[in-house]
């Protein structure tokens, strides 16, 4: 049903969010018609913790980050990454913290 979607000549315009891998067949496909193309693609957003910010704090606001818009916005940040190395009861505190 997608391909036919994007490569029939009456639609205009294709708007698709997943995998780049899918991306870039729509891409490839609306191209054959000229037609216009919205692609919200591939990755995860990341909470980046800084060595100066405050843990408890970023850990509190993670749920909001991911689940505002009941998780549907290309920027939801899912996944958690630091910029220093972090004790493991930093981390664990972190997941208790966001869970709540």
């Amino acid at each position: 049903m997608g391909n036919r979607l994007v490569e029939h000549p009456d639609v205009a315009k294709v708007a698709f969010t997943g995998s780049t891998e899918v991306g870039r067949g729509i891409a490839a496909g609306a191209a054959q018609t000229i037609k216009r193309v919205t692609l919200e693609l591939g990755g995860k957003s990341a909470n980046i913790v800084f060595a100066d910010a405050d843990l408890e704090r970023a850990a509190a606001a993670a749920p909001g980050a991911v689940f505002g818009n009941a998780g549907q916005d290309c920027c939801a940040r899912s996944r958690s990454s630091s910029s220093t190395r972090r004790s493991t009861g930093s981390w664990t505190r972190w997941r208790s913290t966001s869970r709540r």
